[in-house]
């Protein structure tokens, strides 16, 4: 019985060594959005897991599942009809100013050494209202400091 006992904890222990070993892993650029991904991973049927070095395990198997689902998610993470980042930290400030006078839900993310802003879609004629008074706001500042610079 000792015999049977054993021979069957090494089958799994070698079964589970070896389901481990055939996992392959992704590291997401931006760390705070492994849970987020880890989580779109499990709702398409992925058994993922993220580990504490910020690798996300996944079965071998569903490799090209989740190099698309990885692509698809990065991409969405700065939606190119809505996000926006500018050179200039005040005309972003107004902007930001702006939708929050109207309304329009956003959030700040910090992407490829910049400060976005993606919103929310169904607001696009607000978001061109923001958007022309952060660039309004924007040159007035700049009139501002060129007069005052002027008078040194």
């Amino acid at each position: 019985m000792k015999n049977v006992r054993a021979f069957w904890i090494t089958c799994l222990t070698v079964l589970s060594t070896c389901a481990v070993a055939a996992d392959e892993w992704i590291r997401l650029l931006h760390p705070e959005l492994n849970g987020q991904f880890v989580a779109q991973l499990q709702s398409q049927g992925i058994a993922a897991r993220l580990e504490g070095d910020g690798k996300i395990f996944y079965p071998a198997s569903k490799q090209a599942a989740v190099t698309w689902l990885a692509k698809e998610f990065i991409s969405n993470d700065l939606p190119s009809q809505r996000s926006i980042s500018f050179n200039d930290p005040s005309t972003g400030h107004a902007f930001i100013s702006k939708l929050q006078a109207l309304g329009v839900p956003y959030v700040v993310k910090q992407r490829h050494g910049a400060q976005w802003v993606v919103w929310e879609s169904g607001h696009e004629e607000a978001v061109a209202s923001a958007r022309a008074a952060g660039e309004a706001e924007a040159e007035k500042q700049r009139e501002a400091w060129l007069n005052g610079r002027g008078k040194l």
